[in-house]
């Protein structure tokens, strides 16, 4: 099997196109698919994530192309461990005494896995919980603290730029990946010197990284090879040594030294919003109520009791329910002032923002065009290089959140969405770095007055949850529930129903509006008023209980009788008596003193527990 089945899978899909880092767009087989509605991923484990946006199910696309579900994997599922690819490096993680935490594995042809020891000399292709570490950690612990710490991309450029005597380090899954470490600390009080790869991502991932040791490292400088080196033209330190295999080791690491020396320091871009606002003590006076309660702002509202202006709405769902297509039909009735589906009037028709960050451009242009959404009001981020198109923005990087917040500040516009929130950051869901990201966005939202609607994922449901969806599944940190004003929820309450139900589980504004129903089409966005609900399942205890109805109706029966019969009919002795205990039968003898015990059903019907 392929060592890297993206590129195998991509090749029984030849209309497939790229639309972002490890994204891909096609036609699906198992339907009639007039626009690209199929999306190709790749998995962190290196697995091809294949989703239909019409619903069509995995195994019936991976069989109209003749291919399996083992074609998803790399090597069966077992990368690289029987050797479909073939290992060319491994490289150890270790924490602070020496352990080996997990590998980061090179396989060829290039592609990179990770995998942790099982306890028993063999190894588990996924780090689950695992800490994610700096590389080398033990030697950086151990390092000179006055040493430059240089920070490369790619465990390759760390090992060779090692070999010469630097302190070097770097973080596991390359550019854009920083956030996911576990821990940084290492680098705290230390002189950090950052060294991009020569290309867009290699500039935007140092760039992040400054970002998190500003103010935590002693000093934080960028050394672009190219820029410091005459002539050099390769893209990171591997091609730099490379390019001066004629002088020795102890040369090449004084001259890195020295141009680390010389790189400018990184400081931070002006930010209003990022760095907090310092007040002075005399604009703070106490006063009544009653004396500033007429220049208090009162909530405005977009959609009355769904949607406010200058507060933060959530919308969540499971993924593939639609939230995307739901919030750009938000979208169309905000440009056009169309009415909202409960029947309230429409808003003020106004511009809105659409930050798309989930690589689906070719679904938003197919939905502009075949949803009637005027394109003339409606912005987009877009990016010119390499090839034109829609700008993946991250809003925890200084440079890419000053843009976004002036496109807001300038254009005022009506709605701004954010479409998804995990991937407009490069935090870990779970970090204090979201909830700076989340209060930067509740302040610019306040700012600007518009409303915001920021689409975000839920977390699987464990089987002992019930039906339906709670606050606390929104995925990762809770500051998301506390800081949004509103919550809504998109599900599919019963399965065989194709509409989707869209409700709110948190309202710190108004009353809780009735549920709406909702139909995801290819014209469009069908709402209705009656919501769909979870099927009632009859449970046992209630089949038990019809069964002893129909079982009493002519009168007493001995006990031993009742139980014997049920058990014939399916019905165990738990579920027999709890049945009884609902219908209020009565147990008693025929004589008061001797005579085997009767139940009876009772002249009156009990009320049932709730």
């Amino acid at each position: 099997m392929n060592a890297d089945p993206v590129a195998n899978i991509l090749q029984h899909f030849p209309d497939a196109r790229q639309t972002g880092p490890g994204k891909w767009q096609a036609r699906c087989p198992a339907h009639d698919d007039k626009k690209p509605s199929l999306s190709i991923g790749r998995g962190e484990d290196a697995r091809v994530l294949l989703y239909c946006q019409a619903g069509c199910a995995t195994a019936d696309v991976l069989r109209a192309r003749g291919l399996t579900e083992k074609d998803l994997f790399p090597a069966n599922g077992k990368p690289a461990r029987k050797g479909s690819g073939r290992i060319v490096a491994t490289y150890d993680y270790q924490d602070a005494a020496g352990t080996l935490l997990f590998q980061v594995v090179r396989l060829e042809p290039k592609s990179f896995l990770q995998r942790r020891p099982d306890g028993h000399g063999g190894w588990i292709w996924k780090l689950g919980e695992t800490p994610r570490v700096l590389y080398r950690l033990p030697e950086l612990l151990a390092a000179d603290k006055n040493a430059w710490v240089f920070v490369v991309e790619g465990e390759k450029d760390a090992d060779n730029l090692a070999a010469l005597g630097l302190v070097v380090t770097t973080n596991p899954g390359g550019a854009g990946k920083w956030g996911k470490l576990t821990d940084d600390s290492a680098l705290h009080g230390r002189r950090v010197c950052l060294i991009p790869d020569a290309d867009k991502l290699g500039r935007k991932h140092v760039d992040d990284v400054a970002q998190r040791m500003h103010g935590k490292a002693t000093e934080v400088r960028i050394l672009d090879l190219q820029k410091a080196s005459e002539g050099f033209k390769g893209k990171d330190a591997t091609d730099w040594l490379d390019s001066r295999d004629s002088q020795t080791p102890e040369d090449l690491a004084a001259k890195l030294v020295r141009m680390a020396d010389a790189a400018p320091v990184w400081t931070p871009s002006a930010d209003a919003l990022t760095a907090p606002e310092v007040i002075p003590d005399t604009t703070i006076t106490l006063a009544r109520f009653a004396d500033v309660a007429a220049s208090l702002p009162s909530v405005r509202w977009c959609w009355p009791g769904w949607l406010p202006y200058g507060l933060l709405t959530v919308l969540a769902s499971a993924p593939g329910e639609g939230k995307s297509g739901l919030a750009l039909e938000i979208g169309r009735r905000v440009l056009t002032g169309g009415n909202w589906p409960d029947g309230s009037p429409g808003p003020e028709a106004g511009p809105i923002i659409y930050l798309e960050t989930e690589g689906a451009a070719a679904i938003l242009a197919d939905r502009v065009r075949d949803w009637g959404i005027p394109p003339e009001r409606l912005h987009v981020f877009t990016v010119k290089d390499p090839t034109p198109g829609l700008a993946t923005l991250l809003l925890d990087r200084a440079a890419d959140w000053t843009i976004f917040e002036k496109a807001v500040l300038e254009t005022g516009p009506a709605l701004v969405i954010v479409d998804s929130l995990s991937g407009a950051h490069g935090a870990d869901e779970n970090s204090a770095d979201l909830r700076g990201l989340l209060l930067q966005l509740a302040r610019l939202t306040a700012a600007s007055g518009a409303a915001f609607l920021v689409i975000h994922h839920l977390r699987k449901k464990s089987a002992l949850e019930p039906d339906g969806v709670t606050l606390d599944r929104l995925r990762g940190s809770g500051v998301i529930a506390q800081l949004a004003r509103i919550v809504w929820a998109l599900d599919r309450p019963d399965l065989a129903d194709e509409r989707r139900r869209l409700v709110q589980v948190k309202n710190n504004l108004a009353r809780f509006p009735a549920p709406l129903g909702l139909e995801i089409g290819e014209n469009g966005v069908t709402f209705t008023t009656d919501a769909p609900s979870v099927p009632h399942v009859e449970t046992v205890a209630e089949r038990a209980a019809l069964f002893l109805r129909d079982l009493l109706a002519g009168g007493q029966l001995p006990a031993a009788e009742v139980l014997k019969r049920a058990e014939v009919a399916g019905f165990g002795g738990w579920a027999t008596r709890k049945a009884a205990k609902t219908l209020g039968i009565k147990l008693g003898k025929a004589d008061a003193f001797q005579g085997p015990h009767y139940w009876t059903l009772p002249t009156w019907t009990p009320k049932e527990d709730h």
